[in-house]
């Protein structure tokens, strides 16, 4: 809709059209997650949201129960910070200065993850990408974009790489 002059994008939260404030745009740092995470900083820039890029290193919770301090994977935390840092300064340059930007990584199951962090730092909307599964490959191994969106609790815009 365009009331007035420039279009505003915005988002459903229960019942009600919302501005978007706050964008969660995870990545697993590949070439097919960078159109999401580039969608989700142009969004962020014309709405003055933020930004918030996290990346979750993935791993299966169950064998090692809820102790954070157990999990093998927090020992890649720092490193993937650097990687994140790295992969944002590499790819979107151009992007990075017009917009608050968070940098985020932490160990888990991915759509778990991100489902939980979209709701503690109640994001507006989750922008990722669907990485181009198809048919039996996804139907054996499951979607993190389709699980996030059966079970987020703002909209989930994915993006299919081209």
């Amino acid at each position: 809709m365009v009331y007035g002059g420039s279009p505003e994008v915005a988002a459903v939260k229960e019942g009600a059209v919302t501005k978007i404030k706050k964008v969660l745009a995870p990545t697993d740092l590949s070439k097919l997650s960078r159109p999401a995470l580039r969608y989700a900083l142009e969004l962020a820039a014309e709405q003055n949201a933020t930004v918030i890029a996290y990346h979750v290193i993935s791993e299966d919770s169950s064998w090692i129960g809820s102790d954070d301090r157990l999990n093998p994977a927090n020992a890649l935390l720092p490193q993937q910070r650097e990687r994140l840092h790295a992969f944002m300064k590499e790819h979107f340059a151009d992007l990075i200065d017009k917009v608050e930007v968070i940098e985020l990584v932490e160990a888990g199951v991915p759509y778990n993850k991100i489902v939980e962090r979209a709701q503690s730092d109640s994001a507006d909307l989750i922008v990722m990408s669907t990485h181009g599964r198809t048919g039996f490959q996804q139907v054996l191994l499951g979607s993190v974009t389709a699980k996030v969106v059966a079970r987020a609790g703002c909209p989930v815009l994915s993006i299919r790489p081209s």
